[in-house]
Protein backbone atom coordinates (compact mmCIF):
# COMPACT_ATOMS: atom_id res chain seq x y z
CA UNK A 1 0.00 0.00 0.00
CA UNK A 2 1.30 3.43 -0.91
CA UNK A 3 0.16 6.26 1.36
CA UNK A 4 -0.48 9.64 -0.22
CA UNK A 5 -1.54 11.79 2.75
CA UNK A 6 -1.86 11.67 6.54
CA UNK A 7 -4.24 13.91 8.47
CA UNK A 8 -3.73 13.88 12.24
CA UNK A 9 -5.75 15.73 14.88
CA UNK A 10 -5.28 15.54 18.68
CA UNK A 11 -2.93 12.56 18.46
CA UNK A 12 0.06 12.54 20.83
CA UNK A 13 1.80 15.91 20.39
CA UNK A 14 -0.01 16.83 17.15
CA UNK A 15 -2.91 19.28 17.39
CA UNK A 16 -3.59 19.48 13.65
CA UNK A 17 -1.15 18.13 11.07
CA UNK A 18 -1.42 17.19 7.41
CA UNK A 19 1.51 15.41 5.75
CA UNK A 20 1.54 15.00 1.95
CA UNK A 21 3.85 12.19 0.83
CA UNK A 22 5.34 12.65 -2.63
CA UNK A 23 7.07 9.36 -3.39
CA UNK A 24 7.00 5.67 -2.56
CA UNK A 25 9.91 6.09 -0.13
CA UNK A 26 9.64 8.56 2.74
CA UNK A 27 12.23 9.20 5.43
CA UNK A 28 11.37 11.08 8.62
CA UNK A 29 14.36 12.93 10.07
CA UNK A 30 14.30 15.03 13.22
CA UNK A 31 15.60 15.60 16.72
CA UNK A 32 14.59 13.43 19.66
CA UNK A 33 11.03 14.27 20.67
CA UNK A 34 10.18 15.82 17.29
CA UNK A 35 7.42 13.28 16.57
CA UNK A 36 8.96 10.71 14.20
CA UNK A 37 7.67 7.73 16.19
CA UNK A 38 4.30 9.43 16.68
CA UNK A 39 3.94 9.76 12.90
CA UNK A 40 4.62 6.04 12.50
CA UNK A 41 2.08 5.26 15.22
CA UNK A 42 -0.45 7.48 13.43
CA UNK A 43 0.01 5.36 10.30
CA UNK A 44 -0.27 2.06 12.19
CA UNK A 45 -3.20 2.84 14.51
CA UNK A 46 -6.02 2.91 11.89
CA UNK A 47 -4.99 -0.57 10.78
CA UNK A 48 -5.13 -1.92 14.37
CA UNK A 49 -1.49 -2.86 14.53
CA UNK A 50 -0.72 -3.36 18.21
CA UNK A 51 1.89 -0.95 19.50
CA UNK A 52 2.98 -1.29 23.12
CA UNK A 53 1.95 1.34 25.66
CA UNK A 54 -0.80 2.80 23.44
CA UNK A 55 -3.92 3.67 25.40
CA UNK A 56 -6.39 6.53 24.84
CA UNK A 57 -4.95 8.72 27.64
CA UNK A 58 -1.43 8.36 26.23
CA UNK A 59 -2.27 9.05 22.58
CA UNK A 60 -5.07 11.63 22.75
CA UNK A 61 -3.56 15.11 23.01
CA UNK A 62 -4.12 16.68 26.46
CA UNK A 63 -6.69 13.99 27.33
CA UNK A 64 -8.95 15.04 24.47
CA UNK A 65 -12.07 12.85 24.28
CA UNK A 66 -11.25 12.04 20.66
CA UNK A 67 -8.53 12.02 18.07
CA UNK A 68 -8.73 11.78 14.29
CA UNK A 69 -6.37 9.86 12.00
CA UNK A 70 -7.06 9.76 8.29
CA UNK A 71 -4.83 7.87 5.89
CA UNK A 72 -5.29 8.50 2.16
CA UNK A 73 -3.73 5.88 -0.06
CA UNK A 74 -2.98 5.86 -3.75
CA UNK A 75 -5.32 3.76 -5.90
CA UNK A 76 -3.99 0.41 -7.06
Amino acid sequence: MEIKKLQIENFTQFTDLTVELASSVTIFIGNNGAGKTSLLRAVATPFWIRISKMTLPTIARHRSPRFILEVTRLPR
